[in-house]
């Protein structure tokens, strides 16, 4: 090759590099524009699916193919792999098969739900949507509880424990020990309180309120035993009973008066469930002669007297029970706001029929007098028992209308609360509660 021709090639190579450099970016141009319409297209296209099963939830009253239009929905925002909006549909889905009372296919959707939450389905990050995992895991434990089906609401609960362990340890990011302990007591409300596995359970639930520090432990630990023995099954009513014996114990190590006075309360309020009136009563007593001297702790005396009046109504003791409702009937006037599994009017009526039976036929005839109007109807109960009504998470109060034809005309049968020992209170070190002259004494 000639020295003249150098420069000649020096160009070409050149002008060839430009026009491979040209094509590249004139490819990907075609290439970013080709997936850019292919994404619009296909946003269209599940934007205009979920208009048309929106349509059809509003003008049909076909289920089956309201559910099939909002899953060719969900089968779009899948394919754009737009988490929110998909669990946002499954939402709908399970809603709108409870309401209509299809409750296997109500679990096959949140069935669904809870494994878009584990691995390897999950392509996000669990700590982000922690809330709305343990709402589905709830939905899904609950509904099976509500059939009987207590080994697949086991499995649930079991399941979404290892899920959590899952979650990588993170600095900036606290343990949810609230959830893994919410976990936990429905599992451990689920088997039989005799079983190794129980025992387990209800250790591993201690060992996680722990970490919480011990004020923490103990409010944490009233909530579990609340809700174990709300459950009504002898299993979860015996580990609630050994959970109240352990916040009372750390109660009264850490000078707790709280914890101690509403875990007495609650062993009175379980032993009148179970029919073990002695305990009651002696709980009940030591609630009075402990903590009235105390401010603040006035829900409780009156959980406490509500106990004991109704204890000594059921064992025919009139005039003790007269005592105690007269008492809670002044706490209730003097502080309305706060609860007690009584309302005013049941326990003015309750008085009014004591009175009646001991003969005591003038303070009858003044308590009628005096709560005329509550008797009457003018005013609502103003304390106690309130039914609320929440439609169960995932479904809307629009899809609530006819829920209520699900139910047919087999009598529901109420699980009867067993009669389980519960644990002795020991006294309590009266130093932890010094008497002073302007306390006010017990009634």
């Amino acid at each position: 090759m000639l020295s003249s021709d150098i420069p000649e090639t020096l160009r070409t190579m050149k002008s060839l590099r430009l026009c491979i450099v040209a094509a590249t970016i004139t490819s990907l141009l075609v290439s970013s524009h080709t997936h850019v319409l292919a994404q619009a297209a296909t946003d269209l296209q599940s934007g205009a699916l979920l208009q048309t099963a929106e349509r059809l939830e509003r003008d049909s009253d076909d289920i089956d193919a309201i559910t099939m239009a909002y899953e060719q929905a969900l089968a779009a925002y899948d394919e754009l792999g737009d988490t929110d909006k998909s669990l946002e549909l499954l939402d709908t889905l399970y809603a709108i098969n409870y309401s209509a009372c299809r409750d296997d296919e109500a679990n096959r959707w949140a069935s669904q739900a809870v494994d878009r939450f584990t691995l390897p389905q999950r392509d996000f990050d669990l700590s982000d949507k922690l809330y709305v995992y343990k709402r589905w895991v709830n939905v899904l434990g609950d509904s099976y509880r509500r059939k009987g089906q207590s080994a697949q609401a086991l499995e649930v609960y079991t399941a979404a424990l290892e899920n959590l362990a899952t979650m990588p340890p993170s600095v900036d990011r606290d343990w949810p020990f609230d959830m893994e302990a919410e976990f936990l007591r429905s599992q451990l409300a689920l088997q039989p309180s005799d079983s190794y596995d129980a025992t387990v359970t209800l250790q591993r639930l201690v060992a996680v309120r722990q970490r919480a520090g011990v004020i923490e432990e103990i409010n944490g630990l009233l909530s579990d035993a609340i809700f174990l023995n709300n459950r009504l099954n002898a299993g979860s009513v015996a580990s609630a009973a050994e959970l109240f014996q352990r916040v009372l114990d750390l109660s009264r190590l850490n000078n707790y008066p709280s914890g101690e006075v509403q875990a007495i309360t609650l062993l009175s309020k379980q032993a009148l469930a179970a029919s073990n009136y002695d305990q009651a009563i002696s709980y009940g007593n030591l609630v009075l002669r402990r903590f009235s001297q105390l401010d603040g702790v006035e829900p409780w005396l009156a959980n406490a007297r509500y106990v004991l009046a109704e204890t000594e109504q059921i064992l025919g003791n009139d005039t003790e029970a007269i005592k105690h409702y007269s008492a809670l009937l002044i706490l209730i006037d003097s502080g309305p706001d706060f609860f007690i599994p009584v309302s005013k009017y049941d326990v003015v009526s309750n008085l009014i029929s004591l009175y009646e039976r001991i003969g005591d036929m003038a303070q009858a005839n003044e308590l009628a007098t005096d709560y005329d109007d509550l008797l009457s109807g003018v005013f609502p109960p103003a304390t106690g028992s309130r039914l609320l009504l929440r439609p169960l998470p995932g479904l809307s109060s629009s899809r609530l209308s006819f829920r209520g034809l699900c139910l047919d005309n087999t009598p529901v049968r109420l699980t009867p609360i067993p009669n389980v020992p519960l644990p002795s209170v020991p006294p309590a070190p009266s130093s932890i509660f010094p008497n002073s002259p302007d306390r006010k004494s017990v009634v």
